[in-house]
């Protein structure tokens, strides 16, 4: 697969491709997305229209298992000059084909098409699970499956026999191991009756991979395309390589493994310059450091396989004549494996931000999976724009999002009033003036740093808050001078305000732009900085915030908001008499997002924070850089 930047699987089940609109509408689906291998299910014809079908196609190679009657059926088409496939195994319900090109890694593709009947549905189950035992090269399984995962996979109200149905397709899947590839685009993949009261929508066809795929294609998309001819959706799977950025041209980011190098913080103590400012000597840094880890760490696949080989070597010899050297030899080399497993480990476990498996617990396969299935989640393929249309277009899909967010955060052109009741807030004593006003200290900054959490998703330097803790002795002195220096100027280098967005989806395939859910990440020297000061506001804030505010406020629960609503609708229920009553649902999307800087000044202000703290905050929250990631 190397040779290629994409792979691409077609799948459809056609609900027979003898007709003219079956052959316009696969050639419209063949020449927008040009498929490397293309699945029809259900094609509803056999023998020689069959074959004068196929031959039509244009694909040089097909594997056929013919339907029964107007059941079943499963045709496999590509083209050899490009992938040599070679056939495992087939039968009424899948065919599977092990790919090889060149000397790419080997791998297995099965095109299912389940049967609705229960009993055959048992049987096919019974040959993937065998077969997932056998397969240990990487394997992707797509198709009509006839099964749902969850009862919101339909459009009609769940019933007993539906969520025994669910129950029994996730069993398989687990017993399986497999892993769905999930996808981008509408929900349903099956579409049925054209009224309302007859409607059915269902999403029957889906992939799945194996562990082993998900490690090495972990960039695999799902998509589900436009519906045509047939009552199901195609669906397309694109592998994508690895991308092959130089070292210079990747992003810089610290590596955790790297601690577990004996030199590792003697060569941050060599390079980091207290001369410089804090930005130049943290970039100076970082680029030092990805020559330290091309030159002296090294990449640890390369080290993993060399030590492998080394050993087996040193096997082979004691197996012909054992030497007290060569058994030092192969216990110094285990011990060096061991050291390097270590680091593969706790890179995936960085990467991983798995709060409840400890590190140490050689979890390395469990984290590498949790990433991949992660980064796959979080990867926006397609969305629709204000017009219900589907963007796929990276370019255009890029745009939809960032006129998105720039009219949502374009401040209101309306003039600003200040009607902030006046003596809203309690007033702050004397006691509690003079302890905002102490200046801070080194130590501040160190509390601040050592209570983050170690493994955080990064800034846009790349350095976690796990770099600072293990190096403070170093670097520690430089950050709490350029915060102490911010509190006393109000002043901070651009480089330690920028920060980068990026954007969560808040439900499960996202199809609108309104269910991303942008998130900042700061870069660590800030959020000492602004945490420092959260310590001190902390005491007081309880005096400030109202009792009725729940969210973000430490020993509060937005959860408390809805005991309180159900108990008032429970009320206005349950009240007699002729009077009424009304509650009002206010759209607060923008509570948290949007206020306006001056009504946040001025809040302060009514507060009674010293103007100090003022223009620190307001610095803060102005001068912020973002770019989306």
């Amino acid at each position: 697969m190397s040779s290629t930047n994409y792979v691409k699987i077609f799948s459809w089940n056609v609900g027979g491709a003898g007709s003219r609109a079956f052959a316009r509408s696969l050639k419209l689906a063949i020449d927008t997305h040009r498929p490397d291998f293309v699945i029809l299910l259900e094609p509803q014809i056999t023998g020689n229209t069959a074959d004068t079908v196929c031959d039509r196609l244009g694909f040089p190679n097909v594997i056929r298992v013919d339907a029964d009657g107007r059941r079943g059926g499963i045709w496999i088409f590509w083209d050899e000059r490009k992938f040599s496939a070679l056939l495992t195994s087939a039968c009424s319900q899948h065919i599977s084909l092990r790919i090889s090109q060149g000397n790419a890694t080997p791998w297995m593709l099965t095109a299912v098409y389940a049967s609705p009947q229960p009993s055959r549905q048992h049987s096919l189950w019974g040959n993937l699970i065998e077969q997932s035992r056998t397969v240990h090269i990487p394997w992707v399984l797509t198709g009509d499956w006839n099964a749902i995962r969850a009862p919101e996979e339909k459009s009609s109200s769940p019933s007993s026999s539906t969520l025994r149905k669910c129950r029994l397709f996730n069993d398989r899947i687990n017993q399986a191991e497999l892993i769905d590839l999930g996808y981008s685009g509408p929900c349903f993949t099956w579409y049925r009756g054209g009224q309302h009261s007859t409607h059915k929508a269902s999403r029957l066809d889906r992939s799945f991979c194996n562990p082993a795929w998900n490690a090495t294609f972990p960039n695999t998309s799902v998509l589900h395309l436009p519906r045509l001819h047939s009552d199901h959706n195609p669906i397309l799977t694109t592998i994508a390589s690895q991308g092959q950025l130089s070292p210079d041209s990747r992003p810089f980011k610290f590596e955790a493994a790297w601690f577990t190098h004996s030199d590792f913080l003697n060569f941050v103590a060599g390079t980091w310059d207290d001369n410089s400012s804090f930005p130049e000597a943290l970039s100076n840094l970082a680029t030092k450091l990805k020559e330290w880890n091309s030159n002296v760490f090294g990449n640890i696949q390369q080290k993993k396989r060399r030590l492998l080989a080394r050993i087996r070597g040193v096997e082979l010899r004691l197996a012909d004549s054992f030497t007290p050297g060569l058994g030092k030899l192969h216990s110094k080399l285990e011990d060096e494996l061991d050291k390097v497993l270590e680091q593969e480990e706790l890179m995936w476990f960085q990467r991983a931000r798995e709060q409840w498996v400890k590190f140490g617990e050689r979890n390395t396969s469990y984290f590498h999976q949790q990433v991949n299935i992660r980064r796959r989640r979080n990867k926006i393929e397609t969305l629709r724009d204000a017009n219900g249309l589907w963007v796929d277009d990276p370019q255009a899909l890029g745009l939809l999002v960032f006129d998105y967010f720039a009219n949502l955060y374009l401040q209101d052109s309306s003039v600003y009033e200040d009607r902030l009741p006046k003596q809203a807030f309690p007033r702050l004593d004397s006691t509690e003036m003079m302890t905002l006003m102490r200046p801070f200290t080194i130590m501040d900054i160190h509390q601040a740093i050592f209570d983050m959490k170690p493994f955080q998703a990064p800034g846009p330097d790349g350095f976690q808050a796990a770099f600072y803790q293990h190096s403070w002795s170093t670097t520690g002195r430089s950050l709490a001078q350029m915060a102490i220096q911010f509190f006393s100027t109000g002043l901070l280098p651009d480089a330690v305000t920028e920060s980068t967005v990026v954007l969560i989806p808040k439900v499960d395939n996202p199809e609108m732009v309104t269910q991303l859910r942008p998130i900042s990440l700061n870069n660590v020297s800030l959020k000492a900085i602004t945490k420092a000061m959260t310590s001190r506001l902390k005491p007081i804030m309880r005096k400030l915030v109202s009792p009725r505010q729940s969210s973000f406020i430490p020993g509060r629960q937005t959860t408390d908001n809805v005991i309180i609503v159900q108990e008032v609708l429970h009320t206005l229920r349950k009240r007699k008499g002729r009077k009424g009553g009304m509650v009002f649902k206010i759209d607060l999307e923008k509570a948290y997002d949007m206020l306006r800087w001056e009504f946040l000044r001025d809040t302060l202000k009514e507060i009674g924070l010293p103007s100090s703290w003022i223009s620190c905050i307001m610095y803060c929250v102005e001068q912020n850089r973002m770019r989306i990631l």
